[in-house]
């Protein structure tokens, strides 16, 4: 049985319930199967959420730590010490920290805004990869293109995506690849980029961008940033 993704659909539902399903053990350690999850999976270079498990017969709290999907299963890591049946079908109370959740969610739509901005502005950039971790996030794009980027100028058309309170749109199309659908992500009137990542409903909750570093190594530059409160 395929776990529903529940936080696909709302970034900001952080409570919510579910049964599990199964476990097992793995190289990360002993991990529990839901019918349904609002637990975001360490993925798409955006850290996992963390949170409790509150077993409704017994109100036995389950530190998750850790969350990750293994060929198609989402698999919630909880500390070893704790005894748990995974074939009792257990009805359960599932909460995350709204905290973590914002952050990364946060710094995850910085990414797609800031892969945004640098491509309008320089038309044969490309961005290929994201890594929206707090204190270590950078954006990376194709072509040497270190002496070519005006960080100053694309700190200032932050700032202004920002402040002007741009609409995220998160949707399905399910046109372009079948039954199983697309989703992507839109800032505005950005370009669409396919993502399968949580976010903040428009741009004026990220805050503040703040461009930390630039470097170059063969033909990919990575752009490091930071969010200020």
């Amino acid at each position: 049985m395929q776990t529903s993704a529940m936080y696909l659909d709302d970034t900001y539902l952080f409570n919510s319930e579910g049964i599990i399903i199964g476990g097992g053990i793995d190289d990360k350690g002993r991990y529990l199967l839901l019918t349904q999850t609002i637990f975001y999976p360490q993925g798409g270079g955006q850290p996992s959420d963390q949170g409790l498990l509150t077993i409704q017969s017994s109100q036995k709290n389950i530190l998750i730590y850790f969350v990750r999907q293994v060929t198609g299963e989402i698999r919630h890591y909880y500390n070893e010490e704790t005894e748990i049946n995974w074939n009792n079908q257990l009805r359960c109370d599932l909460s995350i920290e709204p905290e973590r959740r914002l952050l990364n969610a946060r710094y995850h739509t910085a990414a797609h805004l800031l892969s945004n901005i640098i491509e309008c502005c320089y038309a044969q950039v490309q961005a290929v990869k994201g890594h929206s971790f707090p204190s270590e996030a950078y954006v990376e794009f194709k072509n040497n293109t270190k002496e070519m980027i005006d960080l100053e100028l694309i700190e200032r058309k932050l700032d202004q995506a920002i402040s002007s309170d741009l609409r995220t749109k998160v949707f399905e199309d399910k046109e372009l690849i079948g039954s199983k659908g697309l989703r992507r992500i839109q800032i505005g009137k950005y370009i669409e980029i396919p993502c399968g990542g949580t976010h903040v409903g428009s741009t004026r909750e990220i805050v503040s961008i703040e461009l930390r570093e630039i470097r170059s190594r063969g033909e990919v530059t990575k752009v490091s940033y930071v969010l200020v409160q």
